[in-house]
Parts: structure tokens; sequence; C-alpha cells
């Protein structure tokens, strides 16, 4: 009885060391072809595992979001949120805030077309260059739904939302790949 217990401490004070002072806490996730709006469950809290409002900001000094293919990370990018003046759940996702980004560095004075969590049947948007569908560029986004598809996008496999991000600095032509989950967390 005293290992069961000693166990079940153990893995209690595990938990709750995770959950507090741990490295990373998840915000959100969602799964490409799941037929949900990334940007709507995540802004109205419907899949945002406990919000904004129920963590303890003191404790995390950046929000990431990533790309996942198989569980593993493809791309990222990093946020600052130590500045939590006027901090609220859109603002963060900004160019000012970008802090670093995988598997390219993108400079966060841009050129940026897009950086933005809503847009025009996308969102979680970094985009550098978009003067027709050759020409597309940038690190990540969602494609919530749309009507004229790029050829790029085409080759998505399955429903809305389309999970891309890009595997060089290149054009969405040359170094686009889907993704099978976005996740948000906070570290």
């Amino acid at each position: 009885m005293t290992s069961a217990w000693l166990l079940l401490f153990f893995l209690f004070s595990a938990c709750f060391a995770f959950n507090e002072f741990g490295s990373e806490k998840v915000l959100f996730s969602i799964r490409a072809g799941s037929g949900h709006s990334a940007v709507n469950e995540f802004l109205t809290g419907k899949q945002t595992y406990h919000g904004f409002r129920n963590v303890n900001p003191n404790y995390y000094l950046r929000i990431v979001v990533q790309m996942l293919l198989r569980q593993t990370v493809m791309a990222s990018a990093s946020f600052d949120v130590t500045d939590r003046v006027k901090l609220n759940t859109s603002n963060w996702f900004s160019s000012e805030r970008l802090i670093d980004s995988t598997p390219f560095t993108i400079d966060k004075r841009g050129p940026f077309v897009d950086f933005s969590i809503e847009g025009l049947h996308r969102s979680f948007y970094i985009h550098n260059r978009h003067q027709g569908c050759s020409s597309d560029s940038g690190l990540m986004g969602v494609i919530e739904r749309d009507d004229k598809p790029c050829t790029w996008a085409k080759r998505a496999k399955g429903d809305f939302p389309i999970l891309y991000y890009a595997k060089e600095n290149k054009v969405y032509d040359e170094s686009v790949e889907f993704a099978d989950q976005m996740r948000i967390i906070l570290k």
C-alpha cells in the first residue's frame, strides 16, 4: 500500500509540475479535414483547451503555432507574450511579436502581405508574397475554404481545413507540404 501511495504522489506531482510550471501547455489543436473552421474554433473557444482566461500567464513567455505531420513538428512560429498589456486572443499573432520560425527563419520586418489569424478564406496566415498563385510564398497557413484553389493547394488530400507549410523559403509551388494537425501551445 505504501508503494502505491508513493507512485500516486509521484504521478500527481509530475502532472501538477507539468501543468503549472512545465515547459508547455496546449491551448488549441485541430486536425486537417475535420470540417471545422480553425479560426472560428480558436476564437470562440469551442476547441481551445482552457482558453487564455484559465492560464496563469506568469509561467509562459511565448505562444507557438506548430504544423505537425504524424506527431512531428514540421513548421512553427514563436511569438513573445511577455508584454501582456492589451494582449488578447488574436493580437499575439503578429510580426512585431515574432521571435523565431522553422524550418526557415523569416525576417520579422517582412515584407508580409498577410500576417493574421483571420483572413479571406485563410487563417493563421503568414505570407510574404501573393501576386497570383505561382508567386505565393510564406511560412504557413490554414485554408478554411476556397472556391478557386491554386494548383499547389489542389495537391492537398481531404476536406477543409487544409493545413499547409513551406519546407523551404521558396514559392509554394516548389515548397508547400501539408500537415495533419495544427497545434497552438504556451511555452
